[in-house]
């Protein structure tokens, strides 16, 4: 950027070793993600100037880059363990005889994605301080089932995919690896807790500092909970799944063993220790008035102080979004794209106008 005004006028990059610029005549679009953007943004001198400072940045714009992260966390509910041949047991269902049928006629255990169903539920929070005036009211709960059972070599994949102890992994898998099972995934849709993106240098090859602050607000971890007694008594209290024999896995996990298992203590500290990201994070480069202090882009989505710099990415949203972030950043892209037009292509017809009435 040059100028008193911040015009952004191009991006520096390196391809092969060599630091290369790519010049803009018109305006600047930067679309690198949630943890990109905003490490994007202060390296270039927009963010919190007290930090840039304390690493040897000079601040360009003082703006709250990398503040307001969010994230949807779930607790891993499971194993449960089904007594019919329901679920695609890859060490079991891995035949030939399958792989023709899901070709040939799009049938079979292989059309299955692994994720079966999801609902949005109300908890009972949300219940409580719902106006019933208001015709609107948020989902805080999300419960997805997932019905891919773990091979015989499950535990040592989910020790490597969940960052989990090789041992604990084990322990707690492997009286049910190889057969029949799944879990349902509580997610806490709406979460209170927020964390931060933060550079650890001036160095651009220098990974930033992720500090997710899951759980930090007490609400989260109490809606998740709920959305663990959700999960249960769906399994184990509705005829449908009474029907296939589903029942809770009875071995504890290994951290939780000295609490009485079920039991509030056990799934707090269940939580506490086996918690998971479904990586849907945002809110890094928030959107919002050009006089909102925790604004980093205006409503057409352009960085507060800059004429010519723009985000459009999942970074953008001041509030994570009840469901999947997909739709969403879709939408980003889109309304993006048209606000690009109107810019500057005058025979573009302007969608996103402020009414006069």
């Amino acid at each position: 950027m040059k100028g008193s005004n911040n015009f952004a006028y191009g991006v520096e990059y390196e391809r092969h070793g060599v630091i290369r610029t790519a010049k803009a005549k018109k305006e600047v679009i930067l679309s690198a993600g949630t943890i990109e953007s905003p490490k994007i943004l202060m390296q270039s001198g927009i963010g919190p100037a007290q930090h840039l400072r304390s690493i040897g940045i000079h601040p360009r714009l003082d703006r709250p880059v990398g503040q307001n992260l969010q994230d949807h966390i779930i607790a891993f509910v499971g194993p449960f363990t089904v007594k019919e041949h329901l679920t695609f047991v890859l060490d079991r269902d891995s035949k030939i005889a399958n792989l023709v049928d899901y070709f040939q006629r799009g049938t079979g255990p292989l059309t299955s994605t692994g994720i079966e169903a999801s609902g949005l539920i109300l908890s009972n929070y949300a219940k409580s301080i719902h106006d019933p005036n208001e015709t609107m009211i948020w989902p805080d709960i999300q419960l997805i089932l997932v019905g891919s059972p773990l091979p015989k070599d499950g535990p040592k994949i989910l020790s490597n995919l969940f960052n989990l102890k090789e041992e604990v992994s084990e322990e707690y898998y492997r009286p049910v690896a190889g057969n029949d099972s799944f879990h349902i995934m509580a997610v806490v849709s709406r979460p209170k807790s927020r964390g931060q993106i933060r550079l650890t240098s001036k160095d651009y090859k220098k990974k930033p500092l992720i500090d997710p602050n899951y759980l930090n607000d007490p609400y989260d971890a109490d809606i998740i909970m709920e959305g663990v007694q959700m999960a249960l008594r769906l399994v184990e209290d509705t005829k449908a799944f009474k029907q296939i024999g589903a029942t809770l896995s009875p071995t504890p996990f290994p951290k939780c063993k000295g609490m009485e298992y079920r039991s509030e203590a056990y799934w707090r500290c269940y939580l506490e220790e086996y918690t998971l990201s479904v990586y849907h994070p945002v809110g890094t480069c928030a959107m919002g008035k050009v006089n909102d202090s925790n604004a980093v882009v205006d409503t057409r989505l352009k960085v507060i102080g800059t004429p010519n710099l723009r985000v459009i990415d999942a970074s953008i949203q001041p509030q994570i979004i009840s469901s999947n972030i997909q739709s969403a950043c879709i939408a980003i892209g889109e309304i993006g794209s048209d606000f690009i037009k109107e810019t500057w292509d005058k025979k573009y017809r302007p969608k996103y106008t402020r009414s006069t009435h």
